[in-house]
């Protein structure tokens, strides 16, 4: 053996957890960099300063960044819960609207639309954003006690570890951050001495060179712990760029008092294959027991055969059945102080509940067999550093030739009589004065400014139009008109090209809410107490409220979305399909196509609507009878007694409606009645 002790052995696996899963985030440290200071315009990192010449700065990644964001923004999905079992489906419906309220007004008390932006601002600069969903017991005050409440946070990807290859869900993930040593006293007071024994000041995290950063980052927006002290693009000739040094500063915390204590808090989801023995064992028949000898009785008592009473301890048993079962067959989880203080030791609440990992990780372009993606700046680079070149000789050759230049010989300029120090300058403002000598026009002349070459400009155009073929948003995508002559056709193709990237980009979309939807409902169906009121959103917008029941907690369910586009277009396509459900429902005779044509025009809660149609209800009821006839459960005679009375009760109550007059012999034979 090692000779360490089951906690110490622990600690060390959790130790080597963090250290490979935190060297995998630090390779990506100096991208992150890189990405970050050219999304905020600070692009001249290496450009060497020369005499007489400005680097100009042309950002074309901001702008082609936030017009897909808003593109992006106009899908505002509804969530669909599919149960199981048909039976199951008011059930279902009722997290459905729970799921639609909790996205739109109840996850941090604005809704999940400017956290979706968020996301997608973090998946821009850092190639894929963490999504994490969680159960805070402490949510609020209800005037009595605190309830806990589901809750969602984006984490910084700098803080995030993770060893799996493909998906996270292969190997194991955590968290890594520091907080103040009260807030961690106030948090885990039972761990008050041990959180004072882990803490360490600011200075002493920081460490020489200011190496390490509070919030887990480093001072060039890297990872913890950090390998330098970073610092931001100085640009060309010192200027700072100060809108991201003040993002960088955010990020550092520098300000804090040097004696300030700090616990760093680790967070570990791992898989545990440690199992128990489980004996599954029942007591062997009293009669079988006294048939081969193996008990006696007094007729009152049972004795072995040494005369010992027996009791249910005692009592001889045979084994059913043995296996051994997982301790933690989800997952584990472990919250912990520093490197030795396990804030949750009790094993009963380190097995992990949920069937997934409690991060939603999804990348901006995909990478090949990686869990990590790629963000919007890297790959477009090249294209950003030729336009700020093509720009910068543009702008450098209109500073050196826009203007004319003059030529003089000596002694054209007239000068002062006498010794007067001052003499007459050639103007440079327009309409200026020029003193000349008598005879000094014939030595003076005007420079004609030299042309820009007519390449400088074309060159200039093609690296921004490349930059757009690459970014996928042309100008008709972006509202702009576009420039030069082009057929109807070519332009419908061009917005089609860049509505397939806006799509492609909606399908990483779909999936983060499908799976932060689902992580939801997985935490709010296991933490929410039967009887307790949740919040809904029910049909046609309207808010309410409805009661956990058993059935909400049993109920098994899958996440879909509809796509709720804003655009006008969608909203035609959808009223369109509408209409055509409307026309086929409307039909006297039932369809026997009909569910599948509302599945196939995707109509929300289509098997709701077939309870609703009587012709379908009708039918469905003749289709058991047929099925109970060709199976022999029902004689012919029988289904058709069944079919004549359903039709007389429909004719009487066809009568009574006034829909079908009443025969003049029927009308007779009423009056002799009652005459």
């Amino acid at each position: 053996m090692d000779g360490l002790s089951p906690k110490e052995r622990l600690n060390e696996r959790l130790n080597k957890l963090e250290t490979a899963g935190m060297a995998k985030t630090r390779e990506w440290v100096g991208l992150w960099k890189d990405s970050l200071g050219y999304f905020f315009s600070s692009q001249l990192e290496g450009k060497k300063p020369k005499k007489n010449w400005d680097w100009i700065i042309v950002n074309y990644l901001w702008p082609a960044a936030m017009a897909e964001i808003a593109k992006l923004s106009k899908n505002n999905p509804t969530i669909i819960a599919n149960p199981w079992d048909d039976n199951d489906s008011d059930a279902a419906e009722a997290w459905q609207s729970n799921l639609q309220w909790q996205w739109e007004k109840g996850i941090n008390k604005t809704g999940m639309r400017l956290e979706q932006l968020a996301a997608i601002l973090d998946s821009k600069l850092h190639g894929y954003r963490v999504s994490k969903i969680y159960w805070e017991n402490n949510s609020f005050w209800d005037g009595k006690k605190w309830q806990g409440d589901v809750k969602y946070r984006l984490w910084h990807p700098a803080y995030f570890w993770a060893t799996g290859e493909e998906k996270i869900e292969d190997g194991d993930c955590g968290t890594v951050r520091y907080v103040e040593l009260d807030y961690a006293i106030q948090r885990w007071p039972d761990f008050e001495k041990a959180l004072i024994s882990e803490a360490k000041k600011y200075k002493d995290i920081l460490g020489e060179g200011g190496a390490e950063s509070i919030r887990g980052q480093t001072a060039t927006s890297g990872t913890y712990p950090s390998l330098g002290t970073g610092g931001v693009d100085k640009g060309v000739g010192g200027d700072n760029s100060k809108l991201l040094a003040l993002i960088i500063d955010r990020n550092k915390k520098p300000n804090y008092d040097p004696e300030k204590e700090f616990v760093k808090i680790s967070e570990f989801y791992f898989k545990d294959y440690e199992t128990k023995h489980i004996k599954n064992e029942q007591p062997v028949p009293k009669e079988h027991l006294l048939q081969t000898g193996q008990i006696q009785t007094d007729g009152i008592e049972f004795f072995d055969t040494n005369g010992i009473p027996l009791s249910p301890e005692t009592w001889p048993k045979v084994t059913v059945e043995e296996y051994d079962e997982p301790l933690y067959p989800l997952g584990r989880y472990i919250i912990r102080a520093g490197t030795e203080t396990i804030l949750n030791p009790e094993p009963e609440t380190q097995v992990y509940q949920y069937s997934r990992w409690p991060f939603v990780v999804t990348p901006h372009y995909m990478l090949p067999h990686m869990w990590q993606g790629i963000d919007g700046v890297q790959m477009y680079k090249s294209a950003q550093d030729m336009i700020n070149i093509t720009a910068s000789h543009l702008v450098n050759n209109m500073k050196m030739f826009g203007d004319p230049k003059i030529a003089v010989e000596s002694g054209a300029i007239a000068t002062p009589p006498g010794r007067q120090a001052a003499h007459y300058k050639i103007g440079s403002a327009a309409g200026a004065i020029i003193r000349l000598a008598r005879g000094g026009l014939n030595r003076f002349k005007i420079l004609d400014p030299k042309t820009p070459s007519a390449s400088q400009m074309a060159l200039y155009n093609l690296f921004a139009q490349e930059f757009k073929n690459m970014t996928g948003l042309q100008n008709v995508a972006m509202g702009k008109e576009m420039s030069g002559s082009m057929t109807a056709t070519e332009v419908n193709y061009l917005a089609i090209s860049s509505n397939d990237r806006i799509s492609l980009q909606n399908v990483y979309e779909e999936e983060w809410v499908k799976g932060v939807a689902q992580l939801i409902a997985e935490v709010c169906q296991l933490n929410y107490d039967v009887n307790r009121w949740i919040r809904i959103i029910g049909e046609d917008s309207v808010l309410g409220a409805t009661q956990i029941t058993q059935k909400l907690k049993d109920v098994k369910f899958d996440i879909d979305l509809i796509p709720g586009s804003q655009l006008p277009f969608d909203e035609e396509k959808k009223i369109a399909k509408y209409e055509k459900a409307a026309l086929l429902l409307s039909q006297p005779v039932a369809n026997p196509m009909t569910p599948e044509m509302l599945r196939v025009l995707n109509i929300h809660g289509w098997k709701k609507i077939l309870q609703r149609y009587e012709s379908w209800q009708k039918f469905a009821q003749f289709q058991q009878l047929y099925q109970s006839v060709v199976e022999g459960k029902m004689m012919p005679q029988q289904a058709a007694n069944v079919i004549i009375q359903t039709m007389m009760g429909i004719y009487q109550q066809a009568v009574k409606g006034g829909q079908i007059p009443i025969p003049p012999e029927k009308q007779t034979e009423k009056k002799k009645n009652y005459s």
